[in-house]
């Protein structure tokens, strides 16, 4: 009997050993299920906390037991301890699966080409455009051409067809990239789960999401439609660009064809749009370089995947995007459409959702009777010298920060296009003065605007002469009339003595993106001959000066509210402080200058309102002159000033100077420089009429008479002629208190002797 249990014990342990390595792979499996459902941090932090116990528990009942039997019950405790955990890990994979499978969204085939439209509305709540109103023509699977079709496969899913809606190796594969940090690797969604995801659950990235768009995929679409069905959702429900939806549409958009007549070199680029409709075909007519770049990638892949040779590669590779593209949208635009499309960014931006795919009632900050002037200038008043002038405008409130008004250039016709407001990135020259120059001095030297500065010859700091504009030089002069003139040397001489990082901490407050190397921002930045800057950047920094210093990043929406959900965001201005009130009138002042006595006359006078501008323009280097022959050109044109309730930059220029446009002379410094000037003011006149008429005096700034010539500044005697005397401003604690002895009245003459010959 003895030996018979002895039997029994050696092969039940033989038999429980066997059965726990079968077992593995399926526990390890559960395990990682629960790890998916609950979280690492959570199992981790459940499976320590039991272990702990365990331990514990067991020392406390076997601390006076040997070694051998300690040992034997840890291995059973951990043992215990895993399979709790697979019992966590099944019940939690059980209930998740459960809770999928009861909360999935009910799939609506005719909901795929139903969306709602956003709504923009201008800052009365008066309606001015909708977006993503869904224009499609449904093409059938048999309609699509096969090159489209081997096009969409090779770069979407090329296991389309080998799989039933949940691609695994893809998964892995894309999985492990995503830890490893190969991008390379891959998305895991299949086109299937792209259906799903696009249009029955949501774009968020979320555990729950992806195993709804699993399930959907396998066991929905998959059960219930074809392949070929499939595919149709996939090609017909996107927005692709361009106000297109779906193939047809951006067939006809893009190339003004049929789909079913498109070839390889098309097929690739439609196809290509999928990753990012908004940034490849939003801008294919201004930026083409990017959908060029992803065209050649899908090209890449349908050879890789065996849909065309080599030589088909090449010779669609070879064939510009500008030769695919037809000559502009066959549909117009709106009048609004450069504000529309700051709109859609920002709300891109600060949503993470396309309006064209959610939506939404945007409340913007357009002023349409603002914008209307800009329209009205820009398009119909304004004489153009050609049709390659351009030009770049931005509006902004003082008050509120708001963008109102602007233009993203002449000759709008794409939605989405190049819009020179934002996107362009040009040296502002002279206009830069204010921030890297004068603003800084003010700020953290105590400056006034009588402070002194020598226009004589002069040198960076690396021994370089610098130049002004006309090559003359003026002498001493005030800090007013050095920046009300535009003289360059005062202005280096005014950024060498002040402390670089103070002038860098300034000038970020402001929003602008100076040049930045090991802390530093060099000496060229004095006259703005940095790596550029744009209207909406320059009009939102100069409203700092008339807002009594307080910076407001630029804005054009309020609020938007999700339409299906009714669930609300508010936008609220950033505004922070980037200078003492008595800097920003200071500069005020020296710009108001500029305006009555100065340099900037042309551009901003005003009758019955006081305004604040200055001018700039950049130069072409010489190689650039030399190549293309146009010495005495001018790069670019700048205005940028302010009243006390609006703020307006303008950009005037060339996009590009080409051999062509040298040739046929489409630049001229002089003209251009007056017209720059008439442009700027036919729109500012207008802009600031039903505003502050005056500047408001802050009372940390002091206006002290003071006698002119006076170095240091003193005030006048009782006997100074009033041709000798000015108002200047100073911050309060700063202001001059010792009175000038030039024009002091002397004694009468005593024992005078006279004689007549």
């Amino acid at each position: 009997m003895k030996k018979i249990k002895r039997l029994f014990r050696k092969y039940s342990k033989i038999a429980s050993k066997k059965v726990t390595v079968a077992m593995l792979p399926f526990l390890i499996i559960v395990a990682i299920a629960g790890y998916l459902t609950i979280g690492l941090k959570k199992i981790t932090i459940i499976v320590g906390v039991l272990l702990i116990c365990s331990l514990v528990i067991d020392f406390i009942k076997n601390k006076h037991k040997g070694k051998r039997r300690k040992k034997k019950k840890i291995g059973r405790l951990l043992i215990n301890i895993f399979l709790v955990f697979v019992i966590i890990g099944v019940v939690g994979m059980i209930t998740f699966i459960s809770y999928i499978a009861l909360t999935a969204p009910k799939f609506e085939p005719d909901a795929l080409y139903k969306k709602e439209a956003s709504v923009l509305y201008d800052s009365t709540g008066k309606e001015i455009t909708k977006l993503g109103l869904e224009i499609r023509d449904k093409v059938t699977f048999e309609e699509i051409p096969e090159v489209l079709v081997d096009a969409i496969l090779a770069t979407e899913d090329a296991r389309y067809y080998q799989h039933n809606g949940f691609d695994l190796p893809r998964f892995i594969k894309a999985s492990t990239g995503q830890l490893t940090g190969n991008t390379a690797a891959g998305g895991a969604s299949t086109i299937t789960m792209q259906v799903v995801k696009n249009n029955i659950t949501d774009t968020k990235v979320s555990l729950t999401r992806k195993f709804t768009d699993i399930y959907m995929s396998m066991f929905v679409l998959e059960r219930k439609y074809s392949k070929e069905e499939i595919f149709e959702f996939y090609v017909n429900a996107p927005y692709l660009g361009n106000g297109s939806y779906g193939i047809a549409e951006a067939s006809r958009n893009y190339f003004g064809k049929e789909v079913k007549d498109i070839n390889l070199a098309e097929a690739s680029f439609i196809a290509g749009l999928f990753q990012s409709p908004s940034y490849y075909g939003d801008a294919a007519w201004s930026k083409p370089e990017r959908i060029e770049k992803r065209r050649n990638t899908v090209l890449y892949l349908m050879k890789r995947h065996g849909y065309i040779t080599e030589k088909e590669e090449k010779v669609a590779k070879a064939i510009p995007i500008e030769a695919l593209l037809q000559q502009k949208r066959p549909e117009g635009v709106s009048p609004y459409q450069s504000f529309i499309d700051i709109v859609i960014n920002e709300v891109e931006k600060k949503t993470g959702f396309s309006p064209y795919k959610v939506p939404m009632k945007i409340y913007t900050t357009l002023d349409t009777k603002r914008q209307d002037i800009v329209n009205e200038v820009v398009d119909k008043k304004f004489f153009w010298p050609n049709e390659k002038t351009q030009t770049g405008i931005a509006i902004t409130s003082v008050k509120t920060g708001a963008i109102l008004a602007v233009s993203g250039g002449r000759n709008v016709s794409v939605e989405r296009g190049f819009n020179r407001a934002i996107d362009l990135n040009r040296q502002p020259g002279s206009t830069a003065k204010p921030f890297y120059d004068y603003g800084p001095g003010i700020e953290y030297e105590n400056w006034s605007t009588y402070t002194p500065f020598l226009d004589s010859p002069h040198n960076y700091s690396n021994g370089k002469p610098i130049k002004n504009w006309d090559n003359k030089f003026m002498g001493l002069l005030t800090l007013k009339q050095a920046l009300g003139l535009s003289r360059n040397i005062p202005a280096l001489r005014a950024f060498q003595s002040v402390d670089n990082k103070l002038i860098l901490n300034f000038v970020m407050g402001l929003g602008l993106k100076p040049e930045v190397e090991n802390g530093f921002i060099h000496e060229a930045h004095a006259i703005g001959a940095y790596n550029g800057s744009n209207p909406v950047e320059m009009a939102a920094a100069y409203a700092a000066f008339a807002n009594q210093g307080y910076y407001i990043e630029p804005y054009t929406i309020t609020k938007v509210i999700y339409t299906e959900t009714g669930d609300v965001d508010e936008f609220t201005p950033v505004k922070n402080r980037a200078m003492k009130e008595s800097t920003a009138y200071v500069i005020t002042d020296a710009l108001r200058w500029s305006v009555t006595d100065g340099i900037s006359r042309a551009s901003g006078r005003v009758p019955g309102y006081e305004t604040a501008v200055k001018t700039g323009t950049s130069n072409y280097d010489a190689d650039f002159i030399n190549k293309y022959k146009i010495w005495g050109a001018t790069n670019d044109l700048w205005s940028a000033g302010y009243s006390q309730d609006y703020s307006m930059a303008l950009w005037y220029g060339y996009d590009k100077i080409t051999s062509e446009s040298a040739k046929n002379k489409w630049y001229n410094m002089g003209a251009d420089s007056a017209r720059k000037h008439n442009l700027y003011n036919m729109i500012f006149k207008e802009i600031v009429k039903g505003g502050a008429t005056k500047f408001d005096t802050p009372k940390s700034i002091i206006p002290v008479t003071i006698e002119l010539n006076t170095m240091p500044a003193q005030l006048p005697s009782e006997f100074t002629p009033a041709k000798m005397k000015v108002v200047e401003y100073f911050s309060k604690g700063t202001e001059p208190t010792t009175v000038s002895p030039r024009y002091m009245r002397l004694d009468d003459p005593k024992n005078l002797d006279v004689r007549i010959t």
